[in-house]
């Protein structure tokens, strides 16, 4: 059979040989044309957290700085970031705070309440697909303490109208916000080690725990072993054992 159609096909006159081949490449591009731009081939939005990163080292509001990417071909419309509290442990320490309110960026409030719990605020950010994007969630907490608030926090972002889900590992914070002394105390070296060793133990716990830590809570524990070291050195020098 295939002796036959090129012998028919070598019996023609060249112009319409021509046309022939011609013909046959248009078909055959079109068709690879098709393959390539089958829309089946197109990936659906992916959203993945590329680094979550959190500012609580400075006296001033805790901020959640988030980088994001899209690793799929459609857009991304990040609508909701929801936070699952899991665990809250407080600090002593011996001046009053006073919140004042955030107004740029996100703001998102993490109650000092029973844990564990979730809660959500709205977002607006739109994703390209193979983009990137970044924002900030300032949080903070109406409870005015007299304890230094420390949280673990898993973060959830939800996109587009089929409400994916992606999220990051659990992570310990400082919730921080901005403050002014309403007054300062000192106290008795006593007490001081008494709250020193109370935190001792509730910074071991929080060390335990398969989280990310932040560079906030590193340095309150840098900072409790230092007082620690601090008033060890101070009875030494009255010849007293702390109790």
């Amino acid at each position: 059979m295939k002796v036959g159609i090129i012998a028919l096909f070598k019996k023609q006159p060249n112009w319409l040989k021509v046309v022939i081949i011609t013909g046959f490449f248009v078909i055959v591009s079109a068709f690879i044309g098709q393959i390539q731009f089958c829309p089946g081939k197109i990936s659906k939005a992916k959203v993945k957290i590329v680094d979550l990163s959190i500012r609580d080292d400075q006296m001033s509001t805790t901020i959640f700085d988030i980088k994001v990417r899209n690793i799929g071909d459609m857009p991304a419309f990040i609508k909701k970031a929801e936070f699952q509290v899991n665990k809250i442990w407080e600090i002593d320490r011996n001046y009053l705070l006073s919140p004042v309110p955030v107004t740029q960026t996100y703001d998102a409030e993490l109650p000092n309440k029973e844990i564990p719990y979730k809660t959500s605020i709205n977002s607006s950010q739109n994703i390209d697909g193979k983009d990137v994007d970044r924002f900030h969630i300032k949080v903070g907490c109406k409870d005015l303490s007299l304890a230094i608030l420390l949280y673990e926090v898993i973060v959830r972002l939800i996109y587009n109208e089929s409400n994916e889900i992606t999220e990051c590992k659990s992570v310990i914070f400082i919730l921080r916000q901005p403050y002014k002394h309403d007054g300062a105390m000192s106290f008795p070296e006593d007490f001081m080690w008494d709250i020193n060793q109370y935190n001792k133990s509730i910074l071991e716990e929080v060390v335990s725990r398969n989280a990310i830590i932040s560079k906030g809570v590193s340095k309150l524990i840098d900072d409790n072993k230092r007082m620690e070291q601090f008033l060890i050195n101070k009875f030494k020098e009255k010849e007293r054992i702390p109790s």
